[in-house]
């Protein structure tokens, strides 16, 4: 037991990973403590201050989430800090961030001499992070709360038991066209291909290999102003986050029209960010179903509310972003599972060794797979509430956030030799 430091990027702005880590911290007998890289105004703090921060706090533990740390990394390599276990969480690729590029020698030197170990929640992404950074990692879970999830207002959304339900968001087609429009004329083209490839692909396609598909398609001429803008780190984040929610996108729509062919469906969206579809754009998506779709918007539920979500509904349906190649197990899994709600998902090789497929989950293995497991489950409606019940029993025993915290702390605060 001890005290464990979350370093937080925005001043009272909290996140749902953070949030889980330190009710985790919570369950285990640990005192969390938070230090803020910005002030209430969004200013990043001078390092100095993130120095008073963590001698203020004396952790035994410091932990943040995925590069926000980096640029502040002076602070951190304080020789009277050297010996406090420090943890990085990735829970997103590395091609989206900005400060690991900047800052990748910052990043191995906290794991050489200022005992960092860095998690990365899929296998897929920490290969690449040892291939292309030469930082080592180990892998790493999202979970869920045992006692969020039993809210006292489990039925607000009553009506809905025996229905197909997806909750989540995605990307609206408006929103990433804005985007794409603000890019010189050669990346607009570079883009709008790779989408295409995207739409027209096999179900799940890395959108990092589409881009490499359009690439080469585009002339000597366009090829040459492509790599000169992606010189940028900033501008090369762009464009790879464009053709992450492009790939979202397709992978989520993909799913829900299948299932709109054989069923009604519920759909739960909402997020701080108004980047995401909305009712009027998924109702012209879904344009011509032979079932209806209801949207229920969640804009206004708090993390601490996710319980009364996943209550909803008989069966939950998950589409995993195409960036979570080999596992990168979304908090859905964990978040219906400790609901007690069956799930019928993608297959990945790690989110089938955290659950048994066909006793605790159902998978599917490509979007023509889908139709088929959906129709056999819908016809197995009695078997629902024993994929809940199991899933509930494996999460209990294996993958709440004491679960989590406990072995991370655990691993890193072993004394180093």
């Amino acid at each position: 037991m001890g005290t464990v430091l979350f370093i937080e990027d925005a001043y009272h702005t909290e996140r749902h990973v953070t949030r889980g880590f330190r009710l985790g911290a919570v369950r285990s007998g640990w005192t969390p403590k938070v230090a803020w890289l910005r002030d209430p105004n969004g200013q990043q703090r001078p390092f100095e201050d993130l120095m008073r921060d963590i001698e203020e706090s004396a952790p035994d533990l410091i932990v943040w989430t995925m590069d926000w740390v980096l640029p502040c990394a002076k602070a951190l390599m304080q020789e009277r800090f050297r010996h406090i276990p420090k943890a990085s969480l990735w829970f997103d690729d590395f091609q989206r961030t900005y400060a690991i590029h900047r800052y990748t020698e910052e990043h191995r030197r906290l794991g050489k001499e200022h005992r960092l170990q860095t998690y990365v929640w899929d296998g897929y992404w920490r290969n690449q992070f040892e291939s292309k950074l030469q930082v080592s990692s180990l892998p790493i879970h999202l979970a869920a709360d045992e006692i969020d999830y039993f809210p006292q207002d489990a039925t607000r959304f009553k009506g809905y038991e025996n229905t197909v339900v997806f909750i989540g968001n995605i990307p609206s087609l408006a929103s990433i066209l804005n985007e794409v429009s603000a890019l010189p004329v050669f990346c607009r083209s570079f883009i709008e291909r790779t989408a295409q490839i995207i739409q027209t692909g096999a179900y799940a396609l890395l959108p990092y290999e589409a881009m490499e598909r359009a690439y080469h398609e585009l002339t000597f001429k366009c090829k040459v102003a492509v790599d000169h803008f992606r010189q940028d780190i900033g501008q090369g984040i762009v464009l790879n986050r464009l053709a992450w929610l492009f790939g979202k996108r397709e992978v989520r729509l993909r799913i829900l029209r299948l299932a709109l062919q054989q069923a009604d469906l519920v759909i739960l969206s909402g997020h701080s960010e108004k980047t995401f579809a909305q009712a009027d754009e998924l109702s012209r998506e879904f344009a011509g179903s032979r079932h209806r779709v209801h949207f229920i918007n969640t804009d206004h539920v708090e993390l601490h509310q996710l319980g009364c979500l996943y209550h909803i509904g008989g069966l939950h349906l998950q589409a995993t972003d195409p960036q979570s190649v080999e596992g990168g197990i979304p908090f859905r899994v964990f978040e219906t599972a400790a609901s007690g709600r069956p799930l019928l998902s993608d297959r990945k090789p790690e989110l089938a060794a955290a659950f048994e497929g066909g006793r605790e989950i159902l998978f599917y293995e490509s979007d023509q797979d889908f139709s088929e497991k959906l129709s056999v489950a819908l016809q197995e409606r009695a078997r629902w509430k024993d994929i809940g019940d199991a899933a509930y029993n494996r999460f209990l025993r294996e993958h709440t956030w004491k679960h989590r915290f406990q072995a991370l702390a655990n691993a890193v605060t072993i004394p180093a030799s």
